[in-house]
């Protein structure tokens, strides 16, 4: 039951006829998907929901995150402040990391140096012992 509100989330974004669904807080801050973390690249930079949200920090997440070599911002943003130069992805510990095309009538570039990037975290990540 614990994870019952992530299940309805993915249940209602695929009858709207998206993959998945971001939540936010009441504010409208940016959280997580129903089965992944969320985060976003761009100005040189990592950006993910600031730690101190309710979410679920996943452990791939963490993983990723200790191995990306830039700099990690921590943030309370909305979707938008979402820049449309930004790279977004979401991650997991069975889907890796998935680049976002676009939350709803907002679209987002795919940098192929940023998932370069991406994807040796990802190698590094998936050697540590606590995956």
């Amino acid at each position: 039951l614990a994870y019952l509100d992530h299940l309805y989330v993915r249940q209602y974004a695929n009858q709207q006829g998206y993959e998945d669904a971001i939540t936010r807080t009441r504010d409208g801050f940016l959280l997580e998907t129903g089965y992944s973390n969320l985060f976003w690249i761009d100005q040189e930079k990592c950006w993910v929901p600031d730690f101190q949200l309710p979410y679920l920090k996943g452990v791939f997440l963490q993983a990723l995150l200790s191995h990306l070599s830039l700099p990690i911002e921590f943030v309370n943003a909305t979707i938008a402040q979402l820049s449309p130069t930004a790279s977004v992805y979401t991650c997991n510990t069975l889907t890796h990391v998935r680049p976002v095309s676009s939350i709803g009538n907002q679209f987002f570039p795919r940098h192929p140096t940023w998932e370069s990037v991406l994807q040796r975290a990802t190698t590094e990540a998936l050697k540590d012992d606590t995956l």
